[in-house]
């Protein structure tokens, strides 16, 4: 179960009262994760005043242990224990790695405090290989509680809501209704007979915090304020992309009808173990100035090679159902990909040789994190950058996106997360790309035929020559300065211009 709203929802002490419920039964093992031991101090503080009026006692910074068998000294927790044995320890979870210090234990309740901060979809499904017991009188079972928001929202957003926010969108899964036919987003297996339920709950279902504090959250950024009142999916606390518009941001593939001539240009980043390798085909509108995400790929475990080979073929070589091949011009890839591992053959260096033979090869990125995330909150928020539908791990990188803590104005690395990659691939294409688009010559002077004579055949043949002239004139070099009569003659003219 999903418990995600508003702040002040009381999820927090929810959790505890539905971990310890069961805790006169010897057998009640209950684990609650944060992402460190320290964040658990809130939680800690309540359980004091709750858990020993019931003849429990607190054990600080010890061994993980679930009452029954050897203690894991590979991890700490803080633990309660009951005189009869039952237990429940705070612990923590700080990447997918720490999962294994769970490994012989069990439990029959596993709570996620902050879930979408905190718990990764492996995490998750890893820790429920330890919910089990052998007492049929107990309700082994896993709780999920959080505000909106995270580097892990998307996977329970789509687990538990069915990919919707239930605040401003019809809903996928009603919340509060209960389902057996849910599947893991990574992978669609079944959850084999486990059910899914989402509560929605808000800050308004009790009084206990007073008006006070619902003016204090009131004061923050509108978009905060929508997201710590009203529980939104779509605007969440620390959220970097604020001005994020799927509806007007995101158009379908179908409607871009970019031409050959038009500048099209590749940002890639390259990942192989955890991380994805990401590329994305961009391209400029010469009419309307606008740039568009036209396509994207994402290898799994692609090796080098092969990774330059699928951009080729996907982006660059022509297919069947095109006149011309695309006007590609630049392709950039991460810069550390140029590192120096020690055997003279850098990732960058690998993937051309396979690109070379086609023209092509991968320039370094400019890898500005601040900059480059700025420039396209900016170009995103105008309306110069739209995304086409089939970038289908780009839109959630986006909306998910959230503040760096230690750089604000940069947006937050998740490692191993395939969104953080999208964002870099992105932010490289875009902020490294300063070519300025324009269309090949024979295309702006039958333009400009059309528009001044569109239906005198003999003035636009007796002009095409001049229209000609003009437009080579345009990508001829500008001298920085002029010299000798013409230089005299524009000094009259501004000497005048100032008399007059």
């Amino acid at each position: 179960m999903l418990g995600g709203g508003s702040v002040g929802s009381l999820k927090t002490s929810t959790a505890l009262i539905d971990g310890s419920v069961e805790y006169d039964n010897s057998n009640m093992h209950t684990i609650m994760f944060r992402k460190t031991l320290a964040e658990h101090s809130e939680a800690i503080r309540i359980s004091r005043e709750w858990f020993a009026e019931t003849g429990a006692t607190l054990a600080e910074n010890v061994p993980i242990d679930n009452g029954t068998g050897t203690p894991n000294f590979n991890g700490n927790s803080h633990i309660w224990r009951w005189p009869w044995g039952s237990t429940f320890q705070f612990a923590y979870c700080a990447t997918d790695d720490d999962v294994y210090a769970h490994q012989t234990q069990s439990y029959t309740c596993v709570l996620w405090d902050e879930s979408t901060r905190t718990a990764s979809e492996f995490m998750v499904r890893y820790l429920l290989t330890r919910l089990r017991t052998t007492d049929d009188s107990l309700f082994v079972r896993c709780r999920l509680g959080t505000n909106p928001g995270g580097p892990y929202a998307d996977w329970q957003m789509k687990l538990f809501l069915g990919g919707v926010c239930p605040h401003c969108e019809p809903p996928v899964r009603i919340p509060g209704q209960i389902y057996n036919d849910a599947v893991w987003p990574s992978d669609d297996r079944s959850l084999k007979g486990m059910t899914t339920q989402f509560i929605f709950s808000r800050v308004t279902d009790h009084n206990l915090l007073g008006e006070k504090y619902i003016r204090n959250v009131r004061m923050q950024h509108a978009a905060t304020a929508e997201a710590l009142l009203a529980g939104c999916w779509r605007a969440f606390e620390g959220q970097y992309y604020d001005i994020w518009q799927p509806s007007t941001m995101v158009v379908s593939r179908a409607s871009i009808q970019n031409k050959w001539y038009w500048e099209h240009w590749v940002g890639a980043d390259y990942g192989f173990s955890g991380s994805k390798a990401v590329a994305y085909l961009f391209a400029r509108d010469p009419d309307t100035r606008k740039i568009y995400v036209l396509d994207e790929h994402v290898g799994v475990h692609e090796p080098v090679r092969d990774f330059a080979r699928s951009v080729y073929e996907r982006f660059a070589k022509k297919h069947e159902d095109q006149d011309q091949p695309r006007k590609l011009r630049l392709m950039y890839l991460s810069p550390d990909a140029w590192n120096d591992r020690g055997d003279q053959h850098t990732l960058a260096g690998q993937m051309n040789e396979v690109l070379i033979p086609h023209g092509l090869v991968f320039v370094k990125a400019q890898n500005d994190r601040a900059g480059g995330a700025m420039l396209t909150y900016e170009l995103l928020r105008d309306g110069t950058i739209l995304v086409a539908d089939n970038c289908k791990l780009l839109a959630p990188a986006i909306e998910s996106a959230e503040h760096d803590p230690a750089q604000p104005e940069a947006i937050l690395n998740i490692p191993n997360d395939p969104r953080s990659d999208a964002r870099d691939a992105f932010r490289y294409g875009i902020y490294s790309y300063h070519r300025e688009a324009m269309k090949p010559l024979e295309v702006r002077v039958e333009e400009r035929v059309k528009s001044q004579w569109p239906t005198d055949p003999t003035a636009a043949m007796f002009n095409a020559n001049k229209i000609m002239e003009e437009e080579k004139a345009k990508t001829k070099p500008q001298f920085y300065s002029r010299r000798g009569s013409a230089a005299r003659r524009e000094i009259q003219a501004w000497e005048r211009s100032r008399r007059g």
